[in-house]
């Protein structure tokens, strides 16, 4: 178990190894640091000895200079329980233990206090073990120890023993290996990949990874995928600079409930009691007209937070509820005063945290020797999670994706066939009202040329693209061009249902109306196969030659014609089955054009809002997937239990009752008829001739036969017919 920084520029080097042990210090575990590059074959990660001088690669000599001094400035401190208590000896390296003086703990919060106060911390001159306050101090070049300027001046030199900078000593050997801290170097052509194989490979349970340079951009390529991707570990992208890490006295922590905050709280709370420092949970409540009632609805709710984390009261922990109509907002003003050192906030949407990290802190309190770090931290991913990302990284390379110019087209084509307009309004009267007039006759050719018109598959593959992207617009278009569409359709199916009803024949329902009443499983499947083939056909401008055939499977019109037509005659039952077909389209086609645009690459929006309406929608969809299915599966089953009780004269059954019949010397075959069953058991009548009539054996073995390969109960007719007769029917013999 590990704390795994991940160090890709030289300038960040520094303040990320600092933090990173400090993170591994309050977590009582080792600290890895990783240096990825990128290469043209994968490597094996490889240790750095901290004394090669030889080695004159910028990031990874930054990254010695980094370990070097992490291992001076923290390696003296004791690693005391998990509960605070501060040890009374202060170890030094390259000699014995010096007494250290006894931290007092920070005093618990008063009430009505408007600031901190100064918490007694560990950051301590070496020499007198004093508070530094806001006294002098110089840091030793050469074990990195820092104490009071008086105090090096009264000394001669550092106070540590066996350093070199110290009074009448002789120079110390150079580090070569630290005792919790590795530094190792790895080459591959991902360096997303080099770093999921070392936190495997050291069993890392927090990642650290840089968010140094500021940019209005995206975050890098490296931290933004491991922010997004499902890791095994938690994950905290942090942006510091300069001589950030050096001190950490306060920590500000946001507490708004869920399993990110939870991590980043129980992180700081360590942390505070590591470093004898103080941590401030931090709750934004929005602001009401009575602010004392929602300043306690804030207390309850932080309260709350910190149980629900694990993090018990203590004097490092001072609870505060600030009032403002935004979250970001207010934790940018309790920041805003430049007293705390790390803000650290739980978030699991990469946009929330590009906010957090380039716009809404002021830059004058990032910058400077000791600027504020502001580190997002997410837990980690479950690992349904992981194995379906997992899956997806396997079978990507082998299919395609679309590119920015091709996404911008697929877009465009989906906004504009998604609004309803007059174009739109003429297709669907005109193809409703060919596919109503061809459910009519009862013509097949006229119902398929009415889907070939219809436009409604277009905007049920813009809610798909929408439901991905997370875009509220284009999926409110779509629904609307759905909803005016369908009932534009029912108008003018019931309308020439009661036209031209009469001309139905026998004044019911034609085959091709009563095969809309009566959905099932496959069609729900036909359905959803038919949304991934139009999406996948419409992002592929050159396969757009599919999309006819696209539209006659998955027949959208006709069912809204059946309802109208059906209802406008009385057939309620068979309207509601026709509706209940087209609902199994609507949603199997979004369900797979969505599947498809994700496949294909498309991206949801950043903002955590979109990300979770969009989300939920889907959920709801295939949630309705799921109830539409058990009546379409049992609707099949049925019918399946239906045709397989159902008597059929098939070829083989003809041919086996022949065979049994010429068996009878001078009888053969004249024909074979199914008779009106009876309540119980099927008929079956068996004409043949023979110069006498025919034995009543024949007529047992004929209904045995039957029996054994239709596996119903079948009962036999034999009737025979004398060569002399050329009318008249000799009497029959019945087998059961």
């Amino acid at each position: 178990m590990s704390v795994l920084v991940v160090v890709s520029t030289a300038d960040e080097a520094a303040p990320l190894v600092r933090w990173g042990a400090r993170f591994a210090r309050a977590l009582k575990t080792h600290l890895d640091v990783l240096h990825p590059a990128r290469g043209t074959k994968p490597s094996e990660a490889v240790e750095l000895r901290l004394d090669d001088d030889e080695d004159q690669h910028p990031v990874r000599r930054a990254l010695r200079r980094a370990v070097v001094e992490a291992h001076g400035l923290f390696s003296d401190e004791p690693e005391g329980p998990a509960g605070g208590e501060p040890a009374a000896e202060r170890p030094t390296p390259g000699g014995p233990a010096e007494p250290a003086a006894v931290a007092d703990a920070p005093p618990p919060a008063q009430e009505g206090s408007a600031g901190l106060g100064r918490p007694t911390g560990r950051l301590r001159c070496a020499e007198c073990h004093e508070p530094f306050a806001d006294a002098a101090t110089r840091r030793c070049p050469e074990c990195f120890v820092r104490v009071h300027s008086a105090c090096w001046e009264r000394a001669g030199g550092c106070p540590t023993l066996g350093c070199s900078h110290r009074a009448g000593e002789h120079p110390q050997p150079p580090l070569e290996r630290s005792e919790w801290i590795s530094l190792r170097s790895v080459s591959h052509p991902s360096r997303f990949a080099a770093v999921l194989a070392e936190i495997e490979a050291r069993g890392a349970t927090l990642i650290v990874v840089g968010k140094h340079t500021r940019s209005a951009d995206e975050l890098p390529d490296l931290g933004r995928q491991i922010l997004a991707r499902a890791v095994s570990c938690d994950v905290l992208v942090l942006r510091a600079s300069g001589n950030s890490g050096v001190r950490c006295e306060r920590i500000l922590v946001p507490a708004a409930g869920g399993p990110h905050a939870a991590v980043a709280l129980r992180l700081a709370d360590a942390m505070a009691r590591d470093e004898d420092g103080l941590a401030v949970p931090l709750f934004v409540e929005p602001d009401a007209d009575d602010p004392e009632v929602a300043r306690a609805v804030g207390e309850r709710l932080l309260s709350r937070a910190l149980a629900s984390a694990g993090v018990s009261p203590s004097p490092w922990l001072r609870p505060e509820v600030v009032l403002a109509d935004r979250p970001l907002q207010g934790i940018a003003d309790r920041a805003r005063g430049g007293e705390f050192d790390l803000l650290l906030v739980g978030a699991s949407d990469e946009g929330f945290a590009r906010r957090l990290l380039f716009g809404t802190i002021p830059e004058r309190l990032l910058a400077g020797e000791h600027g504020m770090a502001v580190a997002v931290v997410r837990r980690r991913r479950p690992l349904v999670s992981r194995l379906r990302e997992a899956v997806v990284e396997r079978v990507r390379p082998y299919l395609p994706s679309l590119g920015r110019e091709d996404r911008i087209a697929l877009f465009e084509r989906l906004q504009t066939g998604s609004r309803f307009g007059i174009d739109f309004f003429l297709l669907i009267s005109l193809s409703t009202a060919i596919a109503s007039l061809g459910l009519i006759q009862n013509s097949a050719a006229v119902v398929i040329g009415a889907m070939l018109v219809a436009p409604l598959m277009t905007p049920m593959i813009g809610a798909g693209l929408g439901l991905v992207q997370g875009n509220a617009v284009l999926v409110r278009q779509a629904a609307r061009s759905v909803l005016l569409g369908v009932l534009t359709a029912l108008l003018i199916g019931f309308g020439v249902g009661l036209a031209f009803g009469g001309a139905i024949p026998g004044r019911g329902l034609t085959d091709e109306l009563l095969a809309r009443g009566s959905p099932n499983v496959l069609d729900l499947l036909v359905a959803f196969l038919s949304g991934l083939a139009a999406a996948y056909a419409l992002a592929r401008p050159e396969l757009s030659g599919a999309l006819p055939g696209v539209a006659i499977a998955a027949a959208l019109v006709p069912p809204i014609a059946t309802v109208g037509i059906s209802f406008a005659q009385g057939a309620y039952r068979n309207g509601e089955g026709a509706a209940a077909l087209f609902g199994t389209n609507l949603v199997a086609i979004v369900l797979g054009a969505a599947i498809v645009f994700r496949v294909l690459g498309v991206q949801a929006r950043r903002e955590q809002r979109a990300r979770v309406w969009a989300q939920r929608l889907q959920v709801g969809l295939w949630l309705t997937a799921a109830v539409i299915a058990v009546p379409l599966a049992s609707s099949l089953l049925g019918s399946l239990a239906e045709r397989q009780a159902e008597f059929e004269l098939t070829p083989r059954l003809r041919h086996e009752l022949r065979h049994a019949i010429e068996e009878f010397p001078g009888v053969a075959l004249v024909a074979l008829a199914k008779l009106p069953p009876t309540s119980d058991r099927h008929r079956l009548e068996v004409v043949v001739a023979a110069p006498v009539a025919p034995p009543e054996e024949l007529a047992n073995r004929l209904a045995a036969r039957a029996r054994e390969l239709s596996g119903l109960p079948v009962e036999v007719s034999l009737v025979g017919l004398r060569y002399e007769w050329s009318a008249r029917g000799a009497p029959a013999r019945t087998a059961r």
